[in-house]
């Protein structure tokens, strides 16, 4: 009877509230841990890449970055190989002068890189400008888009 007496004297909405709010923070953390797994990552292996554009809107003529953020979930150094390409010669890379650039980077194990690379725009058109974004080993794709308009 003692049991019974004891429940009747608690008062039971705090109690069930207390136990709302520790079930929604228990659910915003797993959804936390899980927002790194679907954080725009495409992956392979060991390796995972993402890229964007930076600005993604922009004037026919100007300047911009094509950003690509590699990381390595594995457990041993991995040596990245990140390509850009550009589908239209109104896209040209600034350190090469070309429509295409390359650049190598060492990862250790849980490490990541973000690396930029800036591009020059001289389009006569306004519509969306692509490049092919490529990182290997594992031979990772993605696309980038640049929306040029005029003012």
């Amino acid at each position: 009877m003692k049991i019974q007496e004891l429940a009747a004297r608690i008062k039971w909405k705090p109690v069930i509230g207390l136990i709302a709010v520790i079930a929604l923070l228990m659910i915003l953390i797993w959804a936390a841990s899980n927002l790194k797994l679907s954080s725009g990552f495409k992956g392979d292996g060991d390796i995972q890449m993402r890229a964007w554009a930076d600005p993604s809107k922009a004037l026919l003529t100007g300047k911009g970055k094509v950003w690509v953020d590699v990381r390595n979930t594995g457990t041993d150094n991995i040596n990245a190989n990140v390509n850009i390409a550009a589908y239209s010669k109104s896209l040209v890379f600034s350190d090469s002068g070309t429509q295409q650039v390359n650049k190598a980077v060492e990862i250790g194990p849980g490490e990541s890189r973000q690396l930029d690379f800036l591009i020059n725009f001289n389009a006569s058109d306004a519509g969306k400008y692509g490049l092919k974004v490529t990182v290997s080993p594992g031979d990772l794709e993605s696309e980038v888009f640049f929306d040029l308009a005029e003012k």
